[in-house]
């Protein structure tokens, strides 16, 4: 089973694209990088830059460490990455409820095809459907289904760089 960390890379300079579609259709697209690492004790800290074309960026903080990832504040994976580990955290409206629902599962990306995923639904008070991401082992997250004010919306990874000298990117 792959760690939470290992779910979600902080490397320097790693930098992922994105397509955004609501109702099948592309709306956007996004990219996001670390841009700083740094390394303490007993977690990583990294500043990660959002943005969406034609839309300011946007800098949120990511924290790696004692088992579990942190995008701006929210617990998006936690150890151990097994299926039905569940988890509390923030939805878009109040507390949800984070559930690991697969690991090692194949998944089909305009980037590729992956093997290893894990799959992370969320969910809301009354057990609705918020959201649900899918992460790869030493890539990061590839997919990410979500509940939005337009209707079921998804991002899918259409392209990657590993970042910091690691070798070619997709």
């Amino acid at each position: 089973m792959p760690t939470a960390a290992e779910l979600m890379p902080l490397v320097p300079g790693r930098r992922w694209r994105y397509r955004l579609s609501v109702g099948g259709r592309t709306v956007a697209r996004l990219t996001q990088e670390v841009l700083l690492v740094a390394q303490g004790r007993s977690s990583t800290l990294a500043r990660l830059r959002r943005q969406v074309e034609g839309e300011p960026p946007q800098v949120v903080p990511v924290v790696s460490g004692a088992g579990e990832v942190r995008v701006d504040g929210q617990p998006v994976l936690r150890d151990p990455i097994a299926p039905g580990s569940t988890w509390p955290g923030m939805g878009p409206e109040g507390p949800a409820r984070y559930r690991v629902a697969a690991v090692a599962e194949a998944v089909e990306v305009p980037a590729g095809r992956f093997e290893g995923a894990t799959v992370v639904r969320v969910t809301g008070p009354d057990d609705g459907e918020l959201a649900e991401s899918t992460y790869v082992p030493g890539v990061g997250l590839v997919r990410h289904r979500f509940n939005g004010p337009l209707g079921w919306g998804l991002l899918e990874l259409e392209a990657w760089e590993p970042g910091d000298g690691e070798g070619a990117g997709r």
